[in-house]
């Protein structure tokens, strides 16, 4: 099954469209991109020129398709998001007692039926384990003899108006919507292998407007945070000090970003700065002295939440980081001097990929859009809807279209 997904982000829009193999891998048969315009820190600020950034995307991938993409998965970012956890419990009403569909999809219901704000919505309601009349840590009831069964839920939370406007910035270019997917979950799945989310790991995308970070357990989300800290503050570092415009601060950070001070040659380059044809010189030995400051503050600062989310002594297979500023030379090295000496960690790129746009995708700043297509691919088994909307905005007794992404195969 061909699917499309859409990644909107901070610093680009990224469309990719694909399928899986019988093998497994990802076959990217289309990728699409567009600079990122009034996006900020992973909120839609102005619609329209947001909308007119989605449809530069879509139209580049549809160039490539020689296609049209009439719908997509779209990821959610930024700060707007909180999550809880949540149970939920049922009678099994399935033929004999046999658990079926219907009843996990009526268990995840109910776990999603928490007391939210106005402003508010229902993004994700994952399971955690289950329980079949009382015996606890079943991770796949289906096809199950019970009478009764509850499931321990991770729900996140979004701001409706974010949701929404994301919502219309892909519908305004004439393509429905297949769901909407957190960030971490997604990343999670494009760069993860399945026994590194069973066994314990986090993803870190360190993008330009946030850092989004998602914790898996038992091949499941177990928490989400979205931080207000990120690539474009690196950016800024460097104008600012540099005295240069914030464009010849993010073109040096993608030239010649580099973190490891010590291998960094003092040598000078001239790029244009503030004036009437007025260059400045920079040094490359000064702006890794930069970086490295602003990069082991935010390598800081993620290390304290995931602490604070006490799931750091479960994370048997480490830290996985993606977004492009992981991709600054020295960064892993970096990071081997906040986290733990035995704390395993790699850079993340999507995994398993081919086809004509598999070599652009198979970077870390792809990780995202990857795993979009690839939930899309593993988690839509074909025999439910898409997720109903009124009025553009999802009504929670009608989650079912994105509820059944969780259930077993």
């Amino acid at each position: 099954m061909i699917t499309a997904a859409i990644d909107i982000g901070s610093s680009k829009i990224a469309v990719a469209v694909g399928e899986t193999t019988e093998s497994g891998r990802l076959d990217v048969m289309g990728l699409g991109l567009a600079p990122s315009k009034g996006v900020h820190r992973g909120t839609v600020v102005d619609l329209k020129q947001a909308a007119e950034a989605v449809g530069q995307a879509i139209a580049n991938a549809e160039e490539r398709l020689e296609g049209k993409i009439e719908s997509a998965y779209v990821g959610i970012s930024g700060v707007h998001t909180t999550s809880t956890n949540s149970s939920g419990s049922v009678s099994v009403l399935g033929k004999d007692h046999i658990i079926g569909d219907d009843d996990i999809l009526h268990a995840l219901d109910e776990a999603s039926a928490i007391s939210i704000q106005q402003n508010q919505v229902v993004i994700h309601a994952a399971p955690r384990s289950y329980t079949v009349d009382g015996q606890s840590g079943i991770q796949d009831p289906l096809g199950m003899f019970g009478y009764r069964l509850e499931v321990e839920a991770y729900v996140v939370v979004g701001s409706s108006s974010s949701f929404n406007n994301v919502q219309q910035c892909v519908q305004k270019n004439g393509v429905d919507l297949d769901g909407q997917i957190i960030a971490p979950m997604a990343s999670g799945y494009g760069v993860l292998t399945e026994e590194e989310r069973q066994i314990g790991s986090a993803v870190v995308d360190i993008g330009e407007g946030t850092v989004d970070i998602g914790i898996f357990l038992n091949n499941g989300l177990w928490y989400t945070t979205s931080l207000d800290l990120a690539g474009e503050f690196l950016t800024r570092d460097l104008a600012t000090i540099l005295k240069i415009p914030r464009e010849e601060a993010n073109h040096l950070k993608e030239e010649f970003g580099n973190v490891r001070v010590d291998d960094v040659a003092d040598e000078i380059v001239r790029v244009r700065g503030f004036g009437a044809d007025r260059e400045v010189p920079v040094s490359k030995k000064l702006m890794a002295e930069i970086l490295r400051a602003r990069a082991m503050e935010i390598l800081e600062y993620i290390w304290r939440e995931i602490k604070r989310s006490g799931y750091d002594e479960l994370l048997t297979a480490g830290v996985v980081f993606t977004g492009g500023t992981s991709s600054l030379a020295g960064f892993l090295e970096l990071a081997k001097d906040v986290f733990p000496h035995d704390m395993p960690l790699r850079t993340g790129e999507p995994r398993d990929v081919m086809g004509t746009a598999a070599l652009q995708i198979h970077a870390p700043a792809f990780a995202t859009v990857a795993g979009l297509l690839r939930w899309s691919q593993e988690s839509v088994p074909g025999r439910y809807t898409t997720t109903e909307r009124v009025e553009g905005i999802p009504f929670l007794g009608k989650l079912k279209g994105w509820l059944s992404a969780f259930l077993p195969e």
